[in-house]
């Protein structure tokens, strides 16, 4: 290589490697005082793509871990207010044992019945006020949320026509019941309180239900609003499909929903439900009758007199042993005058969520106890309720040894449905127990999978770092040699 003025190819050679060397030794003080192996992108594009993801499982596994502590936290809460229901119901069959004596008089009994009735109103305080966040969790709530929907307790009601969705009570319903109707041709909305006998009527707009908006449909009278969003269909009445009876015409067209004190009912969603059965309700007398019927499986009867010889709307209210009621609103086009065994029937019924209607036995409540990667990863559990009307008692009394007797069975019955209840909790609990540990165990090693890719190596690091300001530092002292050699040319000149 020759020696010129000009050029200093040895000058330009040191000056790259003290280059490399210096960006080598500031990539390793980067990553020394970062803690972080991949400060940058450039340093392990693949393994920041992989880190950052593991990274995003460990956020979701903590948080996971706090959820799973949480719901711990809620199921104690409920199984306390268990046992103390439990303990109760303890007194209560105490009493109702001591009422069925026969030594005491009824005197002696009504005594004993108030204190009985008193303990009912605590089942109901404890159940009532029992919440974990605000969220009741022995008083049961509704949960329908739309879509195809579940059967609780085997309570059916009529199906309404295709496209009846997308409806909310915008508030809390005090109260026993709503009779809900609508005519597509007019858009008239009617409600109905079927314990005053108010009916109150809105007409809805023309226009259709624009998404995220919705529309709500204000019911003064009653002080009632129910909001419609956009899967509510405007074309389509509620309507139930019914047969012609054999000597009466009666067409059903209208269904009662239910409402609970201090409940909000949640949207509905007829669309998708069953309608395989078909009911026949049979009556011994036009006039007023006792109509009886079985559905699914289970037995109802009228708990009003029915009225076929008037022609015109009616209601028909059936109960089943456990208090589920169903209520069907038809119409008698032709009157009876034949008084004995009439029969009417209704097709197309339906399956309904719930114990009396809109009100839901139980509230499931999900928690993420997983990776946070998908969804449906999580554990749900329900927590049943635990009033007098769910545990039977609601009707129950002391007040002779007629129904003391009556009531040991129901108390005996409660305390059994308590015991499975604080059996359900317990293994709820035992299982989130399982999914806590298993969490940890998964933040664990997702931690030490994240350390090994994302973590400098600070011994090797210090190292590296080493070898490249040793490198910097001879490179600077060779630049300076090299700088020199231009000089000795002038030697030669002399």
């Amino acid at each position: 290589m020759p020696i010129t003025f000009n050029t200093n190819l040895a000058a330009l050679g040191a000056q790259r490697n003290i280059s490399i060397s210096s960006n080598a030794a500031s990539s390793s003080l980067s990553k020394l005082s970062s803690g972080s192996r991949i400060p940058q992108a450039k340093d392990d594009a693949a393994g920041l793509a992989i880190g950052s993801k593991l990274k995003s499982e460990i956020a979701g596994l903590t948080q996971a871990a706090n959820n799973t502590g949480q719901a711990i936290s809620l199921l104690q809460i409920a199984d306390g207010a268990l046992a103390t229901i439990g303990d109760v119901l303890q007194r209560m069959k105490t009493l109702a044992v001591q009422s069925s004596s026969g030594q005491l008089d009824d005197s002696s009994r009504a005594l004993l019945n108030q204190e009985y009735t008193n303990l009912k109103s605590e089942v109901d305080r404890v159940a009532g006020i029992t919440n974990f966040n605000g969220t009741k969790l022995l008083s049961g709530q509704t949960t329908v949320t739309g879509g195809a929907v579940g059967i609780t307790g085997g309570v059916n009601v009529l199906e309404v026509a295709d496209g009846f969705e997308g409806f909310e009570f915008a508030e809390n319903v005090n109260g026993g019941a709503l009779q809900v109707t609508y005519d597509a041709t007019t858009r008239v909305m009617s409600v109905k309180d079927m314990t005053t006998g108010i009916t109150d009527t809105a007409t809805l707009s023309s226009g259709a239900i624009l998404e995220d908006v919705g529309e709500a449909v204000k019911f003064n009278t009653l002080g009632v609003t129910i909001n419609l969003n956009e899967d509510f269909d405007k074309t389509a009445s509620i309507v139930v499909a019914a047969s012609t009876s054999t000597n009466a015409d009666i067409t059903a067209s209208t269904i009662k929903i239910n409402s609970v004190t201090q409940s909000k009912t949640n949207p509905f969603d007829f669309s998708d439900i069953a309608a395989a059965l078909t009911v026949t309700f049979t009556t011994t007398d036009a006039e007023a009758a006792t109509a009886a019927a079985t559905i699914g499986g289970v037995s109802f009867s009228s708990v009003i007199t029915t009225d076929l010889t008037a022609t015109g709307a009616k209601t028909l209210t059936l109960a089943d042993a456990n208090g589920n009621q169903i209520e069907i609103g038809y119409t008698v086009a032709t009157a009876v005058t034949d008084a004995d065994a009439q029969v009417f029937t209704v097709n197309d019924v339906g399956n309904y969520v719930g114990t009396n209607a809109a009100n839901v036995a139980n509230k499931d409540f999900s928690f993420k106890v997983g990776t946070g990667v998908t969804a449906n990863d999580s554990i749900a559990f329900s927590v049943n309720k635990a009033d007098t009307v769910a545990l039977g008692l609601n009707t129950s009394g002391i007040a002779t040894a007629a129904t003391a007797d009556a009531a040991i069975g129901a108390v005996n019955s409660a305390i059994t449905a308590i015991a499975s209840r604080r059996a359900e909790v317990g293994a709820a609990q035992s299982r989130l127990d399982f999914a806590s540990t298993s969490i940890s165990v998964a933040i664990e090693n997702t931690s030490a999978a994240t350390s090994a890719i994302m973590d400098v190596d600070v011994s090797a690091e210090i190292t590296n770092f080493t070898n490249k300001n040793v490198l910097m530092q001879a490179g600077i002292s060779l630049l300076g040699q090299a700088n020199q050699q231009p000089a000795l040319l002038l030697r030669l000149l002399q």
